[in-house]
């Protein structure tokens, strides 16, 4: 089984044999990282090829200064709203819920480039909570106390109570929500020609720095630190990283992790009006540029995604599988998840 092969390939790792390169999900890379089990890979990857590489690729294989895993796939995922609900500085829980109560917004996540179009409760209140569990009225790390019975977030479960992921959308709504999940180019450019064209802002993940997430879609690829043909995972590395390779997975429908260039894309007529892989027409702007160009500095700014409070995560989970299975109120369920996420912060 798939368990038992990696079992037997972290078993021998530990012994000092297993393979030169693997490649495994961001929980194992974490792990092996923990244990001393990887080779630096610094010196591994070319600096020409790195100063190609997404800012943020580099980032999320990076731990505690010394880079020890890259991903050879990514993808996308922020929030947007109308422009027409103003500039904030911050995007926080309590700001989303306040537009709820006034209607300004809606308490069902618009999702973008993913099925169903509506998601379900429990995913909108995950991906709302995502930023929030570290920085937000909901937990007091610093006194090690949780605040789930709180009022707001009984009346956060409530507003995000209806289930609306069997209805189709039809077009974007001034009180939508939007959770955007772009894992291929022609997304992005779909994405930037709404914000333009439906008067959107980007506002990132609510809560936190409201930061627009760059996320590994392949897995972590990792060098065993037993490896001792440096000089052949040179060149693999050199390789997946690589325009060729990187190209492909674009034609594949998959983001590479090498810095978008717009107009190797675009193909112009001589009148300069550009069109997506010369076929696609796309939005054309005055000074020449288009959304995929726009598309190209957003990718720039992206931050990894962070590590993610798994285990308090999966008591919310389960508690909101209860709510809508049992028919639970939202201030009983609130009150489980405080009672339980206690425990867990006191143990």
């Amino acid at each position: 089984s798939t368990e038992e092969a990696r079992t037997r390939i972290l078993a021998g790792m530990s012994q000092g044999m297993g393979p030169d390169i693997l490649c495994g999900p961001t929980s194992d890379f974490y792990m092996m990282a923990e244990k001393g089990m990887l080779q630096d890979m610094e010196g591994l990857i070319s600096e020409e090829t790195k100063q190609e590489l997404l800012p943020a690729v580099l980032q999320m294989g990076t731990v505690e200064d010394v880079l020890l895993g890259v991903t050879p796939t990514v993808h996308v995922e922020t929030f947007a709203v109308s422009e027409n609900l103003g500039k904030k500085e911050q995007w926080g829980l309590e700001e989303i819920i306040q537009l709820m109560e006034e209607g300004k917004l809606s308490g069902s996540l618009r999702t973008l480039y993913l099925l169903p179009d509506y998601s379900k409760p429990i995913y909108t209140v995950q991906f709302l909570l995502f930023e929030n569990l570290g920085n937000s009225f909901l937990i007091d790390w610093q006194q090690g106390e949780c605040h789930f019975e709180d009022e707001r977030f009984v009346r956060f479960l409530e507003l995000t109570g209806r289930d609306m992921s069997n209805q189709s959308a039809e077009d974007l709504q001034e009180t939508d929500l939007i959770y955007a999940y772009m894992y291929y180019e022609y997304a992005l450019i779909d994405f930037f020609t709404k914000v333009e064209t439906e008067g959107l802002q980007i506002i990132g993940y609510p809560g936190g720095e409201g930061a627009s997430y760059l996320c590994q879609d392949g897995g972590m690829v990792v060098v065993n630190k037993n490896c001792t043909d440096l000089e052949a995972v040179e060149f693999f590395l050199e390789t997946l990283l690589g325009e060729e390779i990187q190209e492909r997975n674009t034609a594949l429908g998959t983001l590479g992790v090498r810095k978008l260039n717009p107009e190797v894309h675009l193909v112009r007529d001589e009148e300069g009006v550009a069109r997506w892989m010369g076929v696609q027409d796309i939005l054309n702007y005055e000074d020449g540029t288009t959304p995929l160009h726009q598309a190209a500095e957003f990718l720039e700014t992206c931050v990894p995604e962070p590590r993610m409070f798994s285990d308090i995560n999966i008591i919310i989970s389960q508690e909101l599988e209860n709510m809508h299975a049992e028919g639970k109120s939202a201030e009983e369920t609130a009150q489980i998840i405080d009672n339980r996420i206690q425990l867990y912060l006191d143990e």
